[in-house]
């Protein structure tokens, strides 16, 4: 079994970018892209990948409590880590835009206690980590991996928005409203997950420049 690294980060934060960064570096590396495998979060390959990518893009995912929401989106992550026990299995490193933290920072309802709320999300997400490797672990299917490192790109919802706002299409979770929670809750999330079963999550700064980024990555990740 091999690694299994996550990027997350507030919309704008530029995840997307520096995963596109990281494969051309291992193309410069001479590293073999046979045994790493980009993935993202939501997938287009569930149900409730796809249902998840409608409703964002005709802005009817609010019609829907954040409840039903995080469910939506679990129901997703089950699958994909399907697919990245599969990929880890055949002995493949695997980075994810996105992953369970994700969760914890967009559908906090804002009225409730966070420790209650968190503490539902986790037991909802069947835990279990990368090396618990024997036949009963291997054939749950509803199970979520505790990433090997998960690398939170740090950035101010004002910054995210100003980076928005040069594309043509927004959707309903960014406006400043909806950032300035999710940076707050990802934040909390963050230090919660870490009391909870001592995972990584390394802070990274991400106004500096891809190069630098990529480098703090490299640095941790020893591939």
């Amino acid at each position: 079994m091999k690694n299994f690294f996550v990027l997350e980060g507030i919309d704008g934060c530029g995840k997307d970018t520096i995963l596109k960064e990281l494969k051309e570096y291992f193309i410069q590396q001479n590293k073999s892209l046979k045994e790493i495998e980009f993935t993202y979060e939501p997938t287009k390959n569930s149900d409730y990948g796809k249902k998840i990518y409608h409703l964002l893009e005709t802005k009817q995912l609010f019609s829907f409590s954040k409840k039903e929401i995080f469910e939506f989106y679990l129901q997703d992550r089950f699958s994909h880590t399907q697919k990245i026990k599969k990929l880890l299995q055949e002995g493949k490193t695997v980075f994810s835009s996105r992953y369970d933290l994700s969760s914890y920072a967009y559908q906090k309802e804002e009225d409730k206690n966070f420790e209650q709320e968190y503490d539902f999300f986790y037991q909802k997400h069947h835990y279990q980590k990368i090396e618990e490797n024997n036949e009963k672990e291997k054939k749950k299917e509803n199970v979520t991996f505790i990433p090997t490192i998960t690398f939170f790109l740090n950035i101010t919802a004002q910054q995210s928005l100003e980076r928005l706002q040069k594309r043509k299409f927004l959707d309903e979770f960014e406006t400043l409203k909806e950032l300035k929670r999710i940076e707050k809750n990802y934040l909390t999330a963050i230090n919660f997950l870490k009391k909870k079963d001592n995972r990584k999550i390394i802070l990274l700064d991400a106004t500096s420049k891809p190069a630098k980024i990529i480098q703090e990555i490299i640095e941790e990740i020893n591939l």
